[in-house]
């Protein structure tokens, strides 16, 4: 729905973005326990975004660590508000990739039609994300281009997809492809839907799964079945379809 709003009301959209980043804030709240929360309300969804996976990638980092992957992400964010010079700009670290699908004709000026994230979970306005484009330095990448060079109709040699397949389908899926999971691709793994080397390592044959309905799928708890255009899973006595 958010989607449908945001491509029908282009301009609406673009003027409900600006009023309320203009309201961002950074609060804190103290409790009776000796603990409290910190809120920061407003922000861009692209800010939030590359915060979230800054966070996950270094907490993930912390190898033979007993504290939760929970307690890591926030003692990492603690730490490094802690390291805050006021003197000078604190570097950003790890510049981890956040990106977003475009409509050619927004980039083309034809139309105001705004970016999407790839979980699909958030958009990003056509002005912020022109201003985003030529005060940076981004990274275009065309996951389709003709029949000859769409890279969802190769096959590859190997196990693993190479990293430009891997960015394709994660913008394909967006989401588990188990029906009604939400949990994001940035979160998932690439499955292959036929166990390799029997299935071929290609876009047709590879679809992103949280681990735990990969791991359903591993042990036959959950089998995918071909369904009209697509795939349902047979669990149980149970068809469940997307």
């Amino acid at each position: 729905m958010k989607r449908f709003i945001a491509r029908h009301e282009p301009e609406e959209t673009e003027k409900r973005y600006a009023e309320i980043v203009a309201e961002r804030s950074v609060t804190i709240h103290h409790d009776e326990d000796g603990t409290g929360s910190l809120y920061a309300e407003n922000l861009p969804s692209y800010v939030l975004a590359g915060i979230d996976r800054r966070l996950d990638h270094a907490a993930k980092s912390l190898t033979e660590d007993d504290r939760t992957l929970a307690q890591r992400r926030a003692d990492v964010f603690v730490d490094a508000l802690d390291h805050i010079d006021p003197d000078n700009e604190p570097a950003r670290g790890t510049n981890l990739a956040i990106g977003v699908m475009v409509p050619a004709s927004t980039l083309a000026g034809v139309d105001d039609q705004p970016a999407i994230s790839a979980d699909r979970d958030w958009i990003l306005p056509a002005n912020v994300l022109r201003v985003l484009a030529t005060s940076g330095d981004p990274f275009w990448y065309r996951l389709f281009v003709d029949e000859r060079d769409d890279v969802l109709a190769v096959s590859y040699h190997g196990y693993s997809p190479p990293e430009h397949l891997k960015n394709a389908i994660r913008y394909r899926d967006g989401t588990c492809r188990y029906p009604g999971c939400l949990r994001t691709v940035a979160k998932c793994d690439l499955d292959h839907r036929e166990p390799w080397p029997h299935g071929q390592t290609c876009a047709d044959n590879l679809w992103a799964l949280c681990r735990h309905h990969h791991k359903l799928k591993t042990f036959r708890h959950a089998e995918p079945v071909p369904h009209d255009d697509g795939w349902a899973w047979h669990v149980g006595e149970t068809i469940l379809t997307e």
